[in-house]
């Protein structure tokens, strides 16, 4: 694995935690252990299971609201789902990076009113390509 960080960010029903879920197994095959973080806001549908809409799910290893209660290990995949509902996971990240470890987060960006949410961010890019930029 050679990430460190990877964001799956989109609207409602975009398929995020399903990214994340599928990201999270691969990584089990590579690295000694992937943490499933759940956030103890979101009872959806689990309270121990990070759940996609397409009936996917990952065993929660932590069930929290606050990633303070975390310490990032060498090594390990920390995957986060509903990373927007988690007002540390800035500082989280930065001891995920300190540590030698790889952070996994889905998360919405913008809510309904399409305005910034939580601490995840993305900025979406539009641009051309001319022909001669094309290969030719």
């Amino acid at each position: 694995m050679q990430h460190r960080l990877v964001l799956f960010t989109g609207a409602m029903f975009s398929g995020k935690s399903n990214a994340l879920i599928i990201a999270t197994d691969r990584a089990r095959q590579v690295l000694p252990k992937c943490v499933a973080i759940k956030c103890k806001l979101d009872t959806r549908s689990s309270n121990t299971a990070i759940v996609a809409r397409t009936g996917l799910t990952l065993p929660a290893d932590v069930i929290t609201d606050r990633l303070a209660t975390v310490q990032p290990q060498l090594g390990l995949l920390y995957s986060v789902d509903e990373g927007q509902f988690f007002p540390d996971l800035l500082p989280f990240w930065h001891r995920v990076v300190a540590a030698g470890a790889y952070l996994a987060v889905a998360g919405l960006d913008l809510d309904f009113r399409r305005q910034p949410f939580g601490q995840v961010s993305a900025r979406r890019l539009t641009g051309g390509m001319t022909g001669a930029a094309c290969g030719d």
